[in-house]
Formats: C-alpha cells, structure tokens, sequence
C-alpha cells in the first residue's frame, strides 16, 4: 500500500484495507463469490452510473448522496437492512476518486453505531488492472 499522510490519518476514524487483503478475505478469485459467503460487507457508494461500468463481485451499491440525512443520520433503508443483517462482517466503504466522500461515509457509519469499518486503500481503482471487476446487470442494483 502507498503511504498515506499524516494529516488524512488525523482526519480519518477507521483503518485502510487493501486491495490483496479484500480478494483473499471474500475469495475474489472464485466465481462464486456472493455476499452469503463473503468475510467483508463491500459497500460501493459510487454512483449507480459508475457502478453499473465496474463492480466488485458481492459488492452493493449505496448511493453516497441518498444515504444520510443533513445530520448525518442513515436513512436508506436498504443500507439498514444490508447493516443489521450481517452486523457482524466487517463493512469496507469502496470509493473512486473522491476520497472524502468514502471518508465521510465511513464517520458516519460509525456515528450511527456501526463498527467495523474501513476504508478500501485508493478505491476501486486498485482493481482495474485486476480481471475482478465485472459489468453488473440493472437486477444488482436496488
């Protein structure tokens, strides 16, 4: 993993976790990977566009802007349902380029009393030049 500055540690409230660490923790490299075996609840709050071009196989995507309320309160219904149900698997949040967006998703979910968060190193990106990506249909969305 590349080192991350000082200041984004002081920033942040949850650990890194990097790309090799996902594909062995939810056994990436078997096509069967699904979110009933996995090891990491995979929260993608990119975009549904973005998504839709490049996923991780048993990721879910959580629109970023419709997650929380203006107090940072979960409010997506289906992220609660996602969170309560597998309480006890670590939650990875995927970002891309905007990296404070996938940190501030992070703080709140801790806010709200979840634990076991972290952030995926450096995004989705870590996995582009992989093979795991894959084109996901309109059903893997909500």
């Amino acid at each position: 993993m590349d080192p991350i500055t000082l200041a984004d540690l002081k920033s942040e409230r949850c650990p890194h976790i990097s790309g090799n660490d996902v594909i062995e923790l939810n056994d990436l490299k078997t096509p069967t990977a699904s979110l009933k075996t996995s090891k990491l609840l995979l929260i993608d709050i990119r975009s549904p566009d973005e998504y839709m071009k490049a996923a991780l196989p048993s990721s879910v995507n959580i629109s970023y802007e419709q997650a929380f309320d203006s107090q940072n309160r979960l409010i997506d219904t289906r992220l609660q349902h996602l969170l309560e149900q597998h309480r006890s698997l670590v939650k990875v949040v995927i970002g891309n380029k905007n990296h404070q967006q996938t940190v501030d998703f992070a703080k709140n979910l801790i806010q709200n009393n979840y634990s076991k968060v972290c952030l995926l190193h450096k995004g989705i990106d870590v996995f582009k030049s992989s093979g795991m990506l894959y084109v996901p249909t309109p059903s893997d969305l909500p």
